[in-house]
């Protein structure tokens, strides 16, 4: 068996947490949460965009890296999930 590697960085504000794809090499899951933490401090904006990045990089291991319109649709539908679920709340549903 290889090691697969994914990094979850809290994302409360904005869609309550982001995923990495997998990767077999640890050094780019390294490389990849410097990039989520960075981006936390610097606003929505900027995590958006790094996760987008993220998920467009070749990587070792069974994961395929998406084209720009997937990943930008997936980072985006992960937002609105976010945004429903807070509306919901806040509404007491």
């Amino acid at each position: 068996l290889r090691p697969s590697y994914c990094v979850c960085v809290n994302a409360r504000a904005w869609t309550g947490k982001v995923e990495s794809p997998t990767t077999a090499s640890l050094e780019q899951a390294l490389v990849w949460r410097q990039r989520f933490l960075s981006a936390r401090v610097l606003g929505w904006p900027e995590m958006r965009a790094v996760w987008v990045r993220v998920l467009q990089e070749e990587r070792s291991g069974p994961s395929i890296k998406l084209s720009l319109d997937e990943a930008e649709a997936r980072v985006d539908a992960a937002w609105h999930r976010h945004a429903l679920r807070q509306s919901r709340i806040a509404k007491g549903c």
